[in-house]
């Protein structure tokens, strides 16, 4: 929940999300983010499309296939390098990316943990049984279908997460599977990173991917100053 022990300060968090609107928007490198509430949680309503890190310094674009495969540093790119996509999708980074200690989401935001994502999943009715498994998890609630955008594919959007079929680039350099499939980071990047979400399944994958995967970025509102409403 918003409830921040170490805090001193009363943003009003507690007891509402506020600053969580459909009017609110986010700006960052040069784009307007719309941002939505859902449970106790604040999020980015697309992916991320930044190509610089906080400080204003580059994410690399790398585009050979070879020369992603090998990289053990910050690398980002469009579907099949068609910057077109990326202006729908946002652009997929690899995990050196995501977890730089430059920010790869805007001051007060950061890439969703695995806890973040399952606390979003709980929220929509994932079973807490089901929460910790890998694999596909809370089709019977639909809450794939929950977060996935109406437009795009088969989702119904009730949660109004928007998630698009973006696929994904294999930590070999080649693109996979958009318009059926969208996957993010959920971190920490080591172990269980990954969540995806398919066409053909109304519930949530959870996995691992290899660091040098490229993959969506979903940016969540940090909890920086909520003191318990009762104090």
């Amino acid at each position: 929940d918003e409830y921040d022990p170490k805090a001193n300060v009363n943003d009003g968090s507690c007891q509402s999300l506020e600053g969580c609107t459909d009017a609110t928007m986010v700006s960052y490198d040069g784009y307007d983010y719309p941002v939505v509430a859902i449970g106790t949680q604040c999020w980015f309503k697309e992916n991320l499309r930044a190509t610089q890190f906080g400080n204003g310094e580059d994410i690399p674009n790398v585009q050979d296939p070879v020369e992603w495969s090998n990289t053990n540093s910050q690398a980002r790119c469009a579907y099949s390098n068609d910057e077109t996509l990326a202006a729908i999708d946002g652009y997929l980074y690899n995990a050196f990316s995501v977890d730089d200690v430059r920010g790869i989401c805007p001051i007060g935001w950061h890439p969703a943990t695995d806890d973040e994502w399952k606390e979003l999943e709980a929220y929509l009715g994932m079973p807490l049984a089901e929460l910790d498994v890998t694999g596909f998890r809370g089709s019977t609630q639909g809450v794939g279908s929950s977060l996935k955008s109406d437009t795009e594919w088969n989702g119904s959007n009730l949660s109004g997460f928007s998630a698009l079929p973006a696929g994904r680039r294999s930590n070999t350099g080649g693109f996979i599977n958009r318009s059926n499939e969208g996957f993010w980071w959920s971190f920490p990047w080591f172990g269980v990173n990954t969540r995806a979400l398919n066409g053909n399944q109304s519930g949530v994958n959870r996995f691992s991917s290899d660091t040098r995967s490229g993959m969506s970025v979903r940016c969540l509102r940090s909890v920086v100053g909520c003191i318990d409403p009762a104090a």
